[in-house]
């Protein structure tokens, strides 16, 4: 099934339309929107390597060493059990994307530029690094959650902009009132 011009259900799930909830569907079509935004201003094609994940998704991922969140928005607002507290279930909806033929530093300020402009609303924008560096984009958070599930959430969760070179251990944030960048020589 086609979300948008450049981009198929299948890169994001390999679970049926159907068998989603109205409101990841919701989400994902709004990603998709995003991403198709994305992929007409920059003229090259865009491989989303990470979309819908699952409660056994996050698992694998820690499996293999990674650093899933509990809180991610890739659960695209799945209620996500959780240790010591109550479940989550304000996620968003994100991708995990890059762009072959780009470096990922230069893809991820072309994106931010994009939305400094005001030519694209997103939430997170994540440069991530394991062996590989690959963008994490969420949706904009106000179509989806209520100003009182905002609280619940902190500004950077909502809309942070920043980068993590050790497989998602830490984050550097940048400073979005000073239209900050990303340092072209960071690997």
């Amino acid at each position: 099934m086609r979300l948008q011009t450049n981009f198929q259900l299948a890169e994001f799930t390999k679970t049926a339309w159907n068998k989603l909830d109205k409101r990841t569907q919701i989400q994902l079509i709004a990603l998709a929107n995003t991403l198709q935004a994305i992929r007409t201003a920059i003229g090259r094609p865009i491989v989303v390597s990470s979309g819908v994940r699952s409660l056994d998704d996050y698992k694998r991922l820690q499996t293999q060493g990674l650093n899933p969140s509990a809180t991610s928005d890739h659960f695209f607002g799945a209620e996500v059990p959780r240790t010591n507290s109550a479940p989550y279930k304000l996620a968003l909806g994100a991708a995990d994307i890059v762009c072959p033929s780009m470096p990922a530093v230069e893809f991820y300020n072309f994106i931010a530029k994009m939305r400094y402009e005001g030519k694209i609303q997103t939430g997170q924008l994540l440069l991530e690094k394991n062996k590989t560096m690959w963008l994490h984009i969420a949706n904009h958070p106000d179509p989806f959650l209520l100003p009182e599930e905002k609280v619940q959430r902190t500004e950077r969760s909502l809309g942070g902009m920043g980068y993590s070179l050790d497989n998602g251990k830490t984050f550097t944030w940048l400073n979005q009132a000073k239209r900050e960048l990303l340092p072209i020589g960071l690997k």
